[in-house]
């Protein structure tokens, strides 16, 4: 799983020709379902989220029988069901305090590499606008508008993992780490994407409500705005300025108000996943237009929540919303048990909770504006809660077990001298 990332997020394939037509991926993805199968461990459906992934999933299987277009629609299940490998893979696999912690490292150190060379495109350019913004890595990031919505999930993530492991760590690490949110900062601010800048907004904010010491985030929030704002380009303020008015948004309206005509004709399945472009050339493009001349000409809605909406109808939104509130209220639930955790297990695991809940409303805010919906973001968003929901669970049910095994040897022991009473006093919780 820990080689999946590296040839998702760092794409080391791309540098070798030979490697570029070579599914590496799925042959990691193959080799790490049967190292776990031979390990004598099935899946398992762990914690609540899953059942909202499972119901989605359905609500997909049962929107591709129903499609405007079936075969379009089963030709993308492969890449569905890839993701729903590599969830239950990520819930299964990384199943202990010290692989989860490894995974998360990993996983945050090559999102690093593609932030900080998104952070040196920027620098390198002068800190101007360019129309292309900042290119991450080939695949999943290699638009800007992608790259963006990524930077919005490690800014929170990367903060609190900060956060969480700055008292053991030595002053230079402490830099090293600390360069994961000032580069997913830059990132955002250089990949002139509207969109981005929105997720932006929404992580500082829920960063200002979340906290108790109001004032202190206050003040640090005005700081890091004031940086922003001298950061962001000129051309790129006219266009925020223009937001609504220019040709990308009213472009983007029009999308939006045929998905919610596809809604309103399609309402409980939508139109059939994967069926957006070949329903709307058929319907809203213009009809001299012959469809096979529109390859590459008709882009996805820019929201996830059209998108959804759209191709899986009203089932298919009510799926999402669902999961959505099962990540937010299974960190909440992590956090809650992670308290009664001793330290440093209790702090790691309470602040990653919360850089979940915060790439959460930063990939909302953000997607609100681009089409990533069957992108890696949310998926493995929820896989990595599932994960540390179910390991601080079973941490907690075996400190519990401990305490009461202890308790019961000292009962079964009977009156005890003086001494022992104290003794056993000062070992009870």
């Amino acid at each position: 799983m820990c080689c999946y990332l590296l040839i998702e997020y760092v794409r080391p394939q791309q540098l070798f020709s030979p490697l570029n037509d070579v599914p590496v991926g799925v042959i990691v993805l193959g080799a790490a379902s049967l190292a776990f199968l031979f390990s004598g461990r099935w899946f398992r459906a762990r914690g609540v989220g899953t059942w909202g992934f499972l119901l989605f999933t359905a609500v997909i299987v049962a929107s591709s029988v129903m499609a405007y277009e079936p075969g379009t629609a089963f030709a993308q299940w492969r890449l569905w069901f890839t993701w729903v490998l590599i969830y239950f893979l990520i819930i299964n696999v990384v199943d202990t305090e010290q692989r989860y912690v490894f995974f998360l490292i990993l996983w945050l150190v090559f999102i690093y590499y593609m932030a900080q060379g998104g952070a040196k495109q920027f620098a390198f350019r002068g800190f101007r606008f360019t129309d292309w913004g900042i290119i991450g890595a080939p695949g999943w990031f290699q638009n800007s508008g992608e790259f963006g919505v990524a930077m919005c999930m490690f800014l929170p993530v990367s903060w609190h993992f900060y956060l969480a492991t700055r008292s053991q760590l030595t002053r230079w690490r402490k830099v090293f780490v600390l360069g994961m949110p000032v580069t997913a900062v830059i990132g955002i601010v250089g990949s002139s994407s509207r969109g981005a800048l929105v997720g932006l907004a929404a992580v500082i904010m829920w960063s200002l409500f979340r906290g108790k010491r109001r004032l202190r985030a206050a003040l640090g929030v005005a700081v890091l705005c004031a940086a922003v704002w001298l950061l962001i380009p000129p051309e790129q303020k006219a266009r925020l300025s223009a937001s609504g008015t220019d040709y990308t948004s009213q472009t983007r309206e029009t999308y939006w108000k045929n998905g919610l005509d596809m809604l309103r004709r399609y309402p409980v399945l939508g139109v059939g996943y994967n069926n957006w472009a070949h329903f709307y050339a058929d319907y809203y493009w213009h009809p001299w237009a012959p469809r096979q001349t529109l390859e590459g000409r008709i882009q996805l809605p820019h929201n996830i929540f059209i998108q959804v909406m759209a191709e899986l109808g009203l089932a298919g939104l009510g799926a999402f919303l669902l999961m959505i509130a099962l990540t937010l209220t299974t960190n909440y639930q992590t956090r809650k048990l992670a308290r009664g955790m001793p330290p440093p297990s209790g702090d790691f695991a309470i602040h990653i909770a919360y850089g979940l809940d915060g790439a959460m409303f930063g990939y909302l805010a953000s997607g609100f504006f681009v089409s990533v919906l069957f992108y890696p973001f949310f998926w493995i968003n929820l896989a990595l809660t599932v994960a540390l929901a179910a390991i601080v669970r079973r941490q907690g049910l075996g400190l519990a077990a401990a305490t009461a095994s202890r308790h019961a040897r000292l009962a079964a022991r009977g009156p005890q001298p003086p001494m022992l009473s104290v003794a056993a006093k000062l070992v009870k919780p």
